[in-house]
């Protein structure tokens, strides 16, 4: 099994810093500034943070001078919320027997997660977010619903049909 790729590229994002550089020029790019001040680095640290992912092939730099995250990357930032959702529940997936699992099940683990949601009447929901929302406790977001895979419960648990 060749292997030294896999870890070199894990090398590369072993950082936080690194993993926040990805997250934030997946969204837009950045200039240096930008991503320096965004992550409160200075500037010779968001310069090697940039360095080793530019070397990695993880980030480009347009004509503009921002940066930029590569098809790779992009990758890389959409295979990070299995990761997130291992080492949150790391205890118990270290203590179960999952081999019970059928694989589909275990390559979709993290894949998905759920939000509460507080409506504009009060009234909280929970509705599964797919993916990495990049929302912080409180903010506000726009929320659309598909009818088709609307499921409701009531205050025992019991569904709704």
């Amino acid at each position: 099994m060749e292997t030294k790729g896999l870890v070199q590229c894990l090398i590369e994002i072993a950082s936080e810093k690194r993993i926040g550089i990805l997250a934030a020029i997946a969204e837009k790019p950045l200039k240096h500034a930008q991503i320096a001040r965004r992550l409160d680095m200075t500037g010779s640290e968001t310069t090697r943070h940039l360095n080793r992912l530019l070397s990695a092939g993880l980030v480009t730099r347009n004509s503009g001078g921002e940066y930029e995250a590569t098809n790779l990357a992009h990758l890389i930032n959409a295979g990070l919320p299995f990761f997130r959702f291992m080492t949150t529940n790391r205890e118990f997936l270290v203590s179960h027997d999952l081999s019970v699992l059928p694989q589909e099940f275990i390559e979709r683990l993290g894949e998905s997660g759920f939000a509460h949601v507080r409506l504009l009447t009060g009234q909280v929901v929970i509705t599964e977010v797919r993916g990495d929302p990049k929302l912080a406790n409180g903010d506000a977001a726009t929320m659309t619903l598909d009818a088709n895979n609307l499921h409701l419960f009531d205050a025992n648990g019991q569904r709704i049909e």
